[in-house]
């Protein structure tokens, strides 16, 4: 009986111990898990810092320079407007071309419109600010002025018609 007993005894320990070892096994299965999301967590939190800091970089050498423009979208909206401002200026003389063609003032101002209006382009103060130093800019800009010019000629050729 004695045998009997300590058998059992035996046997609750080794189930108690069995029990402890995997319940101390599931929670460092969790404490893992827990660790897994801390550290993610915390090169998120890098990953948002180091953005952070770069933005601070940006700002901080914009400062120096004429415009503070910080993110590139801002830099499209300017440049977006000053598309719309020359697309203006365009239209405008445009209209003063149409306006001298129908009052025969002056038949012969093609060629020298087009010339003011690239003129206008790079003296105008409106302009005078980064986007000159950047040749890609200037070289994107009057392309876009060229299309916009031919487009305003087939529509004078199709009013003088």
């Amino acid at each position: 009986m004695d045998s009997d007993r300590e058998l059992r005894r035996q046997r609750r320990e080794k189930h108690k111990e069995h029990q402890t070892l995997k319940e101390q096994e599931l929670k460092s299965q969790k404490d893992i898990e827990m660790l897994d999301k801390i550290k993610e967590r915390d090169s998120k939190i890098r990953e948002i810092q180091r953005q952070r800091d770069e933005l601070i970089k940006m700002r901080m050498e914009n400062k120096t320079s004429q415009h503070s423009d910080v993110n590139d979208a801002n830099a499209v909206r300017h440049k977006q407007l000053r598309r719309e401002t020359v697309g203006e200026r365009v239209q405008h003389n445009c209209k003063e071309m149409e306006h001298e063609r129908r009052t025969e003032l002056d038949h012969d101002d093609d060629v020298d419109g087009a010339v003011g209006l690239t003129v206008g382009l790079k003296t105008d103060d409106y302009h005078g600010n980064d986007y000159e130093s950047d040749m890609d800019s200037i070289d994107e800009e009057l392309s876009w002025l060229t299309k916009k010019i031919e487009g305003h000629s087939r529509c004078m050729l199709i009013l003088r018609t």
